[in-house]
C-alpha cells in the first residue's frame, strides 16, 4: 500500500474541502422544499416526546418511539429543539396569514434536517479513519469518503428526518470497527465496536443481523489466519480467546448502550427481548450463536483451541480460492440484473418490479429463491453511480480470476451484501433503495479498492492520485447534477427510461403547491393530494382520507403521483367494495391524459406528479 507524502498535507486538506463544499452546496439546496412519508411523525411528536421523557424517569416508558426504533433520529435531529422547542405548538400559535405559516413550516424543516446533514458529514471522517486503519492506504480511504459523501442516494437520505438517514453510518461504523479490531487488536475498538453496534440497534432493529454475522466474521478470520499463526509460532488459542471475548463484549456492550438510550426497557423487560435478541427470527438464532461462542471460549481455555485448529485443518490449503466465489456471485448477479432490464424478460419480469419494491410481500412468494434473490438487487444496482458499478465489476472480476489477492476486509464486506439480501428473502421483505441503504457505503469502499487496483497497473501508475481524485469528484458531481434536487430518486442511465425504482416519496409536492398557490384565490381552493409532500406547502385546504365525507367542501383539484397510485391500488385491491362506492374517485384521474400541470422526476414518465381540475 502507498504511503502518503506528508508535504502534500495542504493539497490533501484542499481535496477534503472540495468534497465538503460540494456536499453542502447540493445538500443545502431545496432542503426545506419537500416532505417525505413519516417525517411529520418525528416533527409533530416523537423528537419532542423522546427528550422530555428521557430526562424524567417517571416517563421512561415513552422513550419507545416507533417500530424502527429510531432513537438516534431523536438524539441527533433533536438538536433542533434548541431553536424549536415544540414545533406543533409553535405552528398552532401563529396568528398570521397562510404565507407566514408556510415560511414557519419551511424553517422547521431546516432546523431539524440540518443536524442530520451536518452530523453525517462529520461522522464520515470516522469512517475514513477506520478504512485507513484497516487498509493503511490513504487513497482507498479518501476515495471511499468521496464516493459516500457525494453519492446521490446517501446525500438524499441525509436530508430526511428518518432512521435510514443515520442507519447507513452506524451500521458501517459497526462493521468496520469490528474488522479494525481483528486486524489491529487496538484496545480502543473494544469500546468503539459495542458503542456503534448499540447505536445501530437504536436506529433500526434490522441491526440484529450483526449478532450472527460478526460471529461468522470471527470464524472466517480464524480460518484464514490459523495456518499463518502456526508458521510464526503465535499461540492460536490466545488469539482465539481474545477475539471471542471481544465478540462477547461487542454484543453485550451494544445491549447496554441500547438500554441506556432507551430506558423504557427498564420499565417493561419484554421490550428489551423483543427489540434486541428476540427480534424476529433472532430469538432462534441468537441462543445458537451464544452457545457456539461459549464453546469456542471453552475450547480455547481448556483445550488450547484444539477443536478449532483441527477443524481448520480439514479445509483445503487454497482456502482463499473458495472465497473467490463471493465476488464472482456478485459480479454475475449485477450483470444479470443489468442485462435483464435492458433486453427484457430474459429471466425476471420487469413489469411487476415496482409493485414488488413498494408494498407487496406476496409478490415474492410467487417466485423461486434464486429469482427473489435477484429481484432484491434491482433497486440497488440501478441507483449506484456508473463509476461505482464499473469499479465494482473490475474489482470483482479480478478477484474471482485470481489476479489479485482477496483481502479479509473486502471478503467480509462482499459476503455481508449477499447475506443481507438472503435475510430479506427469508423474511419476505422486498428490497427498496431505502431498505438497501446499509449497503451503499459498503460498495463505495469496494469500488475504491477497484479504482486503486486499476490505477496501480504498470501503465497507469504515472497518473497522480490527486488528479485521479479530482476526476472522481468531477464524475460524482455529474451524477448529483443529473438528479438535483431529488437526490434520493437517483437512477443511473443503465435502467431504461420506461422503468422506475419507486415513487417520488414526497418529492415534487412543493412544486405542485407552488403552481396552485400562483392561481387566483388560491387560499380558497380545495385540493385532494394522494400522497405526502403537498399539503404543508399549499395555501388552501386539503383532504387526504380515501373515504369520502359528506361534510367535505367540493374538491377543486386533484394532485396525483406514482407513489400515491401504488398506495391507492393497494388499498383498493384489499377493500374492493368500499373502493368502488365510497373511495375518492382517483382512478379516472390516474387514467386521464389532460392534466393542467405535470412534473416528472428525473424525466421518467412513470415517476409523475400531476394536477387535474376536478370534473
Amino acid at each position: 500500500m502507498e504511503n502518503i507524502n506528508f508535504k502534500k498535507k495542504s493539497v490533501l486538506a484542499f481535496l477534503f474541502l472540495i468534497v465538503y463544499a460540494i456536499y453542502f452546496s447540493f445538500g443545502f439546496y431545496h432542503l426545506a422544499h419537500f416532505e417525505t412519508a413519516d417525517e411529520h411523525l418525528w416533527l409533530d411528536d416523537r423528537i419532542h416526546q423522546y427528550w422530555h421523557s428521557l430526562v424524567a424517569p417517571e416517563n421512561w416508558a415513552n422513550t419507545v418511539l416507533s417500530d424502527k426504533p429510531g432513537i438516534t433520529v431523536a438524539l441527533i435531529s433533536g438538536i433542533g429543539l434548541f431553536w424549536e422547542e415544540n414545533p406543533v405548538k409553535h405552528i398552532q400559535k401563529i396568528n398570521g396569514n397562510k404565507n407566514d405559516l408556510l415560511n414557519e413550516i419551511q424553517d422547521i424543516f431546516i432546523v431539524f434536517r440540518l443536524p442530520i446533514l451536518f452530523f453525517n458529514a462529520l461522522f464520515i471522517l470516522y469512517i475514513f479513519w477506520l478504512i485507513k486503519k484497516i487498509t493503511k492506504n490513504f487513497w482507498i480511504s479518501f476515495w471511499s469518503f468521496t464516493l459516500m459523501l457525494l453519492s446521490p442516494v446517501l446525500l438524499g437520505i441525509s436530508q430526511i428526518i428518518n432512521p435510514d438517514s443515520l442507519f447507513w453510518l452506524f451500521s458501517t461504523a459497526t462493521l468496520l470497527s469490528f474488522i479494525a479490531y481483528l486486524k489491529t487488536e487496538e484496545k480502543k475498538f473494544i469500546f468503539l465496536s459495542p458503542f456503534f453496534l448499540g447505536l445501530s440497534l437504536l436506529t433500526k432493529f434490522v441491526s440484529v443481523i450483526f449478532f450472527p454475522f460478526l460471529f461468522l466474521a470471527t470464524l472466517l478470520f480464524y480460518l484464514l489466519n490459523i495456518p499463518e499463526w502456526k508458521t510464526t509460532s503465535i499461540p492460536a488459542h490466545k488469539k482465539i480467546l481474545k477475539i471471542s471475548l471481544f465478540y462477547l463484549i461487542t454484543v453485550l456492550g451494544s445491549l447496554a448502550v441500547f438500554s441506556f438510550f432507551m430506558p423504557a426497557v427498564f420499565i417493561d423487560k419484554q421490550l428489551f427481548f423483543d427489540y434486541t435478541i428476540g427480534y424476529s427470527s433472532m430469538k432462534k438464532i441468537f441462543p445458537i450463536i451464544f452457545i457456539l461462542q461459549l464453546f469456542v471460549i471453552i475450547d480455547a481455555t481448556k483445550f488450547n483451541s484444539n477443536f478449532i485448529i483441527k477443524a481448520v485443518n480439514y479445509f483445503p490449503k487454497r482456502t482463499m480460492d473458495i472465497f473467490r466465489l463471493v465476488p464472482f456471485l456478485l459480479a454475475i448477479t449485477f450483470a444479470i440484473v443489468i442485462i435483464n432490464w435492458n433486453i427484457g424478460l430474459l429471466f425476471l419480469d420487469p413489469e411487476n418490479i415496482v409493485q414488488y419494491a413498494t408494498r407487496s410481500s406476496a409478490f415474492s412468494q410467487k417466485y423461486s429463491l434464486i429469482k427473489n434473490f435477484l429481484y432484491q438487487f434491482f433497486s440497488f444496482v440501478f441507483s449506484l453511480s456508473p463509476l461505482v458499478i464499473l469499479s465494482l465489476f473490475y474489482f470483482w472480476i479480478k478477484q474471482s480470476t485470481r489476479k489479485i489477492k482477496i483481502d479479509f476486509a473486502t471478503l467480509i464486506i462482499a459476503l455481508f451484501i449477499i447475506i443481507y439480501y438472503i435475510a430479506l428473502v427469508a423474511q419476505n421483505l422486498p428490497s427498496t433503495v431505502r431498505y438497501s441503504i446499509i449497503l451503499y457505503p459498503l460498495v463505495s469502499i469496494l469500488a475504491s479498492f477497484g479504482l486503486y487496483e486499476f490505477f496501480s497497473h504498470d501503465k497507469l501508475k504515472k497518473f497522480s492520485k490527486i488528479y485521479i481524485s479530482l476526476a472522481i469528484i468531477a464524475i460524482s458531481i455529474v451524477s448529483l447534477w443529473q438528479i438535483k434536487p431529488f437526490y434520493f430518486s437517483y437512477i443511473n442511465f443503465l435502467l431504461p427510461e420506461k422503468y422506475i425504482l419507486s415513487g417520488a416519496w414526497g418529492y415534487g409536492g412543493y412544486e405542485a403547491a407552488q403552481y396552485l398557490n400562483s392561481l387566483p384565490n388560491a387560499e380558497k381552493l380545495v385540493v385532494f393530494p394522494d400522497y405526502t409532500g403537498f399539503s404543508k406547502f399549499f395555501k388552501g385546504k386539503t383532504y387526504r382520507r380515501y373515504i369520502l365525507k359528506k361534510e367535505w367542501d367540493p374538491i377543486d383539484y386533484y394532485v396525483i403521483s406514482q407513489h400515491g397510485k401504488s398506495m391507492y391500488d393497494y388499498w383498493c385491491n384489499h377493500y374492493k367494495s368500499i373502493c368502488k362506492n365510497k373511495y375518492v374517485p382517483l382512478k379516472k384521474y390516474y387514467e386521464a391524459n389532460n392534466p393542467v400541470w405535470e412534473f416528472y422526476i428525473d424525466g421518467r414518465p412513470d415517476n409523475f406528479i400531476k394536477i387535474y381540475k376536478a370534473e
